[in-house]
């Protein structure tokens, strides 16, 4: 492995850099990540069994929520309007308002669009088009009147509140 000796940007004396964004050594940015409540990752390749059995459970739950949804719903993209022919595909099912977002609305119906790979990727990648504008104001506009979003609590919230009133 290559080092990279620097100098810190917290400290100012010359040390190998762990943190190349921040130009941090390791004492610095160690308190840099503590004084952030940052803890420790774990192994990705060593977790509980207990841990793998939660997801894999979560995705058998959002497998048979994906289905009931393809079942009941024409086979259309809600952007584009292009038919979804085959199998479903896990990009033929977005979250309206991002699961990483708004984590408490992941299996909710309504945040859910069936979509072709095309649309799909333009979303991901926030490339809006007008109707994928108006698809995300209408089901804000639809969850402030469920009272969804009052419930999630995140500040985004209101900014994503304000972003429909603007547009």
């Amino acid at each position: 492995m290559k080092y990279r000796y620097d100098i810190c940007s917290k400290c100012g004396k010359q040390r190998v850099i762990v943190n190349v964004w921040h130009k941090m050594c390791y004492v610095c940015n160690k308190k840099r990540l503590e004084a952030l409540g940052a803890t420790k990752k774990k192994n990705k390749h060593i977790r509980p069994r207990q841990y793998k059995a939660d997801k894999r459970q979560q995705r058998e739950d959002d497998h048979k929520f994906y289905m009931k949804i393809w079942e009941k719903r024409k086979h259309v993209c809600a952007y584009c309007g292009c038919t979804l022919f085959g199998m479903p595909k896990t990009y033929n099912f977005d979250h309206i308002l991002e699961k990483s977002s708004f984590p408490k609305l992941r299996r909710e119906k309504d945040n859910i669009a069936l979509t072709c790979l095309e649309c799909h990727n333009e979303k991901t990648s926030w490339r809006y088009t007008d109707t994928m504008r108006q698809i995300i104001k209408h089901t804000v506009n639809l969850f402030i009147k469920k009272g969804l979003l009052e419930e999630v609590g995140l500040p985004n919230v209101q900014s994503l509140k304000e972003w429909v009133k603007e547009t």
